[in-house]
């Protein structure tokens, strides 16, 4: 039983020095990240891996707290983070929804636009497929009650170029990023919305 024990302590040792590296690696990363402009594939599949929702379109970030997600197929939606407020467009409906830009709110979504600092202390990190090229992290949740259950994050040549979110019903959003530009110039007035005359607005809280 003792040497059942001293190994077990050595393993929990060896994988907290594992997930200490992943962090740097991570924070490496993400921390000379300011700014990033991307188009976007989207799919959400079942626990069975069939296809419930395909969007595309274009997405933007000014750290820290600032995001546009811009879906232009199949239809127009978009969302902008402005660093107070989350507003939600669909244009069909003409209807925006605004409310306060809380963390849970923001997830997953605004999963990079943090400061790094915080993106560290809100998650475990793990480096999956570390022989791999591109590089692979596993994010997952400290605190329970997150929108996902955990993320994966693959950067190819230094740039995000997919990320997955699991869900506690097990679906699965696949989210592919081409044309990344990152750290160009961007205008805070990409992320300030404007209501559009004749639509309505739900207030959320």
């Amino acid at each position: 039983m003792k040497k059942i024990g001293f190994i077990s302590i050595l393993l929990i040792i060896a994988m907290s020095c594992f997930a200490d590296d992943a962090s740097k690696q991570l924070f490496g990363i993400l921390t000379p990240l300011r700014t990033m402009q991307a188009n976007f594939q989207q799919s959400i599949l079942d626990k069975d891996g069939r296809v419930l929702e395909q969007t595309s379109g274009k997405m933007a970030l000014l750290r820290p707290g600032k995001f546009r997600w811009d879906t232009e197929k199949p239809s127009h939606q978009l969302l902008i983070a402005d660093g107070s407020k989350i507003w939600l467009y669909d244009e069909s409906l003409k209807q925006v929804t605004v409310q306060p830009q809380t963390k849970k709110v923001a997830s997953p979504v605004m999963l990079l636009s943090d400061p790094t600092m915080k993106l560290m202390e809100q998650f475990t990190i793990q480096v999956t497929g570390k022989a791999k090229k591109p590089l692979e992290f596993e994010l997952t949740p400290r605190n329970k009650d997150e929108m996902f259950q955990h993320a994966a994050l693959t950067f190819t040549q230094g740039q995000l170029s997919k990320m997955e979110l699991f869900d506690s019903l097990g679906q699965k959003t696949v989210i592919k990023f081409t044309d990344v530009k990152i750290n160009t110039t961007l205008t805070s007035d990409l992320f300030k919305f404007v209501v559009p005359e004749g639509v309505d607005v739900v207030t959320g809280s």
